[in-house]
């Protein structure tokens, strides 16, 4: 079968042209138009496959984790069905199932057994390297590649060309992936494609031949049965490094309170003690005394109150208990293997940084019985997840708030910032008045030092386009709390994350983690302070857009989602934005942008949160329409629920009468259909947070529209009111605290008063 180079010499020869003067794409589309020719038929005979190579069948006869072709062929599919054998076979344009078996091929650029006379243009990527290193890019399957090697002992390539596409394409310049990459090659003659693949894994000049047979005679490597050593969970070892580690010098915790650079190390090694972080000795208490009752634990805090420090700090005090502590690594694949081996530890505790991983891997560990799970989120996420909270998450579930400081925090915060330098005026008044660490962190950004620091530090990146769109994505990322992949940030950028490590050494380690796994901004607080004031608005909202509409063609994935729905958010773009007085034309623009993608136009969110940005800027007409479009793209989506646009349309028509000056309130009728229709989301754990805020809108609306109403209307509202406040009354204790329920029912007593006034 030939290669690229190839196929495109054999095209060009049918053709009777020079195969340099067009590319391989050019050539297939002439070979279609000709009448004389069939390129259907042509490819078809040249890359189905007849017979084998007793080499290939030797390779292809092991159990590999996943196999992963550029080439057309049906050799793995022919050479497993030869010996009776099934395997799960998928090509580019096919979506990804939720969990894929052990053994799958993926056909980055397509197959023959998908091909057709009429698709085969379609289903064959035959465009330029240019175009092919973008379709590998941003194909959905390019994601699991990147988790594959994250995962897997040794990833090998076998009579890969740098004349079929650039290594780069594929792979990310990350050292620890280097070291389990090998290039199977005839010789090392090749010094061009030496020189290419040297910064991506280490070249085995053996051929294929060689490494079937080193397939064939060496032995298995023995099971790991290592508790420490488990490739989806890392092992929190307190132990690790204790006594040799130097005191967290100031400039460490400077970076830590400024840029969140934490050391997992560092902080476990001085622990108890408040040397690097503060050891929150009441909270972590409370935390060991409801995990010995409870299957899991979940933490919840604000936006920058410590959530990954809190779970380290919990780690340690749990270590002393005898339990074995992991934590778990994000968007990872759990195998079963490490089940099994998690099965032998006598006590075990597993938490989870991430959500989104929590939500996924949990079910697969639950039937664990040594097993406890501890999960860190967002206090608004466990609010509006709260039924698939209860739905995913072991029924032994207890939650416990982060938020507060007690007075032992304060002193030992004091101690801690005080040895570091880093100080403002009043440090010790404004500790002793905070109720929250991020009330303290954000002071210190005003510290003249670390402002200057960031601000000198972000100055060269910020010069260079490509890198400047790594970090502000990777940061925007990190300030809505989702989880970012490497493959998606270069997908979105064009550039490898990693190098930006490599090209711009400390200052790109300042502002990001690099981590072996994946790459990422250090903390969400941090991101806000560096968006809100030192990136400029063009930047943020061309990041916004090229995040947008990568997240909207993964949005299978749980975690682009919520990329996908944060990002387009109207409140959290306005907050982004806020130091810029013109910022609403800005935003005008982004989402005038992103109508124009079709992915985009078709998402509902979208529209709702367009029509509720026209709400804002008094355009209530465009609101209206958008408003409508976002209702017909939900009845064009199968399963979508339209709770939020529910409440928006709600809002909508609230707006719109308490402005209107008509004799009577014309649209009463959809008022009250809109407000039944929102008044159960109230008792509604998962949806209340996007109905309660709507019923601020009432008082307005009847202090300016109260008299217009008929004798019938009104007892018909007041009625309709009433059931608000009964479902305003059945919240809990927390749920009124996050969701500041209490003004609200306040406010709706006092509309029903005015209303009798006129």
């Amino acid at each position: 079968m030939p290669s690229g180079k190839g196929l495109k010499q054999l095209f060009a020869d049918a053709l009777k042209v020079r195969p340099e003067d067009y590319d391989l794409m050019t050539l297939a589309d002439e070979f279609t138009q000709r009448e004389d020719l069939n390129l259907y038929q042509t490819v078809y005979e040249i890359f189905t496959t007849t017979k084998a190579k007793e080499h290939q069948k030797v390779i292809l006869g092991d159990k590999w984790r996943r196999i992963y072709s550029t080439n057309y062929d049906d050799l793995v599919e022919w050479c497993y069905f030869g010996v009776g054998s099934a395997i799960d076979s998928f090509s580019f344009e096919e979506s990804k199932p939720s969990r894929l078996n052990a053994g799958a091929i993926i056909h980055l650029h397509g197959c023959i057994r998908n091909a057709t006379e009429k698709n085969v243009l379609d289903q064959l990527v035959l465009n330029e390297t240019s175009y092919v290193r973008q379709h590998i890019e941003r194909s959905v399957w390019y994601d699991e590649f990147v988790r594959d090697l994250k995962f897997c002992t040794n990833c090998f390539f076998i009579g890969y060309s740098l004349a079929d596409m650039h290594i780069a394409a594929l792979l990310m310049k990350n050292e620890h992936l280097r070291e389990k990459i090998f290039f199977v090659t005839r010789d090392l003659n090749d010094s061009i494609f030496n020189k290419r693949v040297q910064p991506y894994g280490t070249i085995l000049p053996i051929g294929a031949e060689g490494f079937a047979n080193l397939c064939k005679t060496l032995p298995r490597p023995a099971k790991n049965m290592d508790p420490t050593r488990l490739k989806a969970f890392k092992y929190l070892d307190p132990q690790k490094d204790k006594r040799t580690l130097a005191p967290p010098t100031p400039i460490e915790i400077m970076n830590l309170v400024a840029f969140g650079t934490f050391s997992e190390q560092r902080c476990l090694s001085t622990l108890p003690e408040s040397r690097y972080v503060i050891a929150r000795t009441s909270t972590v208490a409370e935390a060991q005394r409801l995990l010995g009752s409870h299957k899991c634990l979940l933490v919840h805090s604000r936006l920058g109150n410590g959530k990954t420090i809190f779970l380290h700090i919990l780690a340690h005090k749990l270590a002393e208990d005898g339990y074995k502590c992991y934590m778990c690594k994000e968007n990872t694949e759990v195998p079963n293997h490490d089940l099994d081996v998690l099965a032998q530890v006598k006590k075990a505790v597993i938490f989870f940084d991430s959500y989104n991983t929590a939500i996924d891997a949990i079910p697969r560990c639950s039937h664990l019985g040594n097993v406890k799970f501890v999960v860190a989120v967002r206090t608004g996420v466990q609010e509006v997840r709260l039924h698939e909270i209860q739905s995913k998450l072991p029924v032994l579930l207890v939650r416990l708030s982060i938020n507060q400081l007690e007075p032992a925090d304060r002193a030992d915060l004091k101690k801690l910032l005080d040895l570091s330098g880093a100080r403002v005026d009043d440090l010790e008044r404004g500790i002793d008045k905070s109720q929250e660490i991020r009330e303290v962190v954000v002071s210190l950004y005003q510290n003249r030092l670390i402002r200057d620091k960031i601000a000198n530090e972000l100055a060269p990146l910020m010069r260079m386009e490509k890198a400047r769109l790594v970090v502000i994505c990777a940061h925007l990322v990190k300030w809505i709390g989702g989880d970012l992949e490497a493959s998606f940030l270069r997908a979105v950028s064009g550039e490898d994350p990693y190098a930006l490590r490599l090209n711009n050494g400390a200052v790109a380690v300042d502002l990001l983690r690099f981590d072996d796994d994946n790459v990422e901004a250090r903390s969400a607080l941090f991101s806000e302070y560096l968006i809100q004031n030192h990136f400029e608005t063009d930047w943020i909202t061309d990041a916004v857009y090229r995040l947008v509409v990568e997240a909207v063609r993964r949005k299978r994935d749980r975690n682009y989602q919520k990329i996908l729905g944060s990002l387009v958010r109207y409140s959290a773009l306005d907050r982004a934005l806020g130091r810029d007085p013109n910022r609403h034309g800005a935003l005008r623009e982004l989402y005038d942008r992103l109508h124009r993608d079709s992915s985009v136009n078709a998402e509902p969110l979208f529209w709702l949160q367009y029509a509720i940005f026209m709400m804002d800027i008094d355009d209530l007409d465009a609101a209206d329409g958008f408003l409508l479009t976002a209702y017909k793209r939900a009845e064009d989506s199968p399963g979508f629920k339209t709770y939020q646009i529910d409440t928006q349309a709600l809002r909508y028509v609230l707006v719109r009468e308490t402005r209107d000056t008509a004799t009577s309130v014309t649209r009463y009728d959809t008022l009250i259909e809109r407000l039944r229709r929102v008044v159960p989301m109230l008792v509604d754990a998962s949806h209340r947070s996007h109905a309660v805020h709507v019923m601020k809108d009432i008082e307005p609306f009847v202090k300016a529209r109260g008299r217009a109403l008929s004798l019938v209307q009104k007892n018909e509202f007041v009625a309709e009111l009433d059931q608000v406040l009964v479902a305003l009354g059945r919240f809990d204790i927390a749920a009124q605290a996050e969701t500041a329920s209490i003004p609200v029912g306040e406010s709706v007593e006092r509309a029903k008063g005015e209303i009798w006034k006129g």
